[in-house]
């Protein structure tokens, strides 16, 4: 049938621990790629304590110009899914892996 008869499609990822965070990146068809460096970092309070986490996310994504609309516009759906998940994730380590924020841990 080929590229344009079938509705799968397989990517290729691979999830990379860090100390500070998680570097992602994946292949897919017809030359689309791209990588994500997320990165937890403690924001400090004015008077010196700790106020809480930011997560932070430099990314790229590279494909033929014809796909970029939807390749955006199916990017955008998956990486808000990806990102909550990755927060929750986040929330349930920080607070001992009890469930937080509405979630449960390990979701």
């Amino acid at each position: 049938m080929g590229i344009f008869g079938t509705s799968t499609i397989v990517t290729h990822s691979a999830f990379v621990n860090t100390d500070d965070g998680m570097i992602v990146t994946f292949q897919a068809p017809m030359s689309l790629n791209g990588w994500s460096r997320w990165s937890v970092v403690t924001m400090e309070s004015e008077n010196g304590g700790n106020e809480g986490l930011l997560l932070r996310e430099q990314s790229t994504l590279t494909g033929l110009r014809f796909l970029m609309p939807f390749v955006v516009g199916t990017e955008k759906k998956s990486h808000k899914e990806f990102q909550l998940n990755f927060a929750k994730r986040l929330e349930s380590t920080m607070d001992g892996g009890n469930a937080v924020a509405g979630g449960e841990a390990g979701t």
